[in-house]
């Protein structure tokens, strides 16, 4: 920029304690109330399935391992719950759950077990970029479950 030029500043917009705003258009008044409507009825459907039970939220539900037998849980954080640890000592299995940092009681977890949680998101990880696994391209649960042992073959030979 030259010494010649000068930069205007853009103009200060003022508006005086009392001077009446432009009117908004009916069409965005409309708008507007129809989604605070909106927003409103979702809070208070929602407020509804809560409080009566009616099945719609998921309050209880079965666990998905609940017919598959297995020794030892490896998990995240996230599984850190009393009703899970309650119902998998119940079963017999070994908790490897590191306890969530807000923990009121502190729990013990085997580390030195908790790191083959590491091994086995690495192999899922690593089967993910087979393209034809991720992607799902296999019609039947046969031929998934065949290409499925054919990357773990591919990736146990590198």
């Amino acid at each position: 920029m030259s010494q010649s030029q000068t930069v205007r500043a853009a103009p200060e917009l003022h508006i005086l304690p009392g001077t009446p705003l432009a009117p908004v258009p009916v069409a965005v008044r409309v708008w507007l109330l129809s989604i605070a409507g909106l927003c409103f009825l979702v809070a208070v459907v929602g407020a509804i399935t809560r409080l009566t039970e009616s099945g719609l939220s998921m309050v209880e539900w079965k666990p998905l391992i609940q017919d598959i037998e297995f020794d030892m849980f490896l998990g995240d954080k996230a599984f850190d719950a009393d009703w899970l640890r309650a119902e998998l000592n119940e079963r017999g299995a070994v908790v490897v759950l590191p306890p969530k940092s807000n923990r009121k009681q502190k729990i013990d977890c085997d580390f030195h077990a908790y790191r083959w949680r590491h091994l086995v998101e690495n192999f899922f990880c690593s089967l993910k970029t087979f393209r034809r696994i991720a992607t799902r391209y296999e019609k039947t649960d046969e031929s998934y479950r065949a290409m499925i042992n054919l990357a773990a073959l591919k990736i146990a030979m590198r």
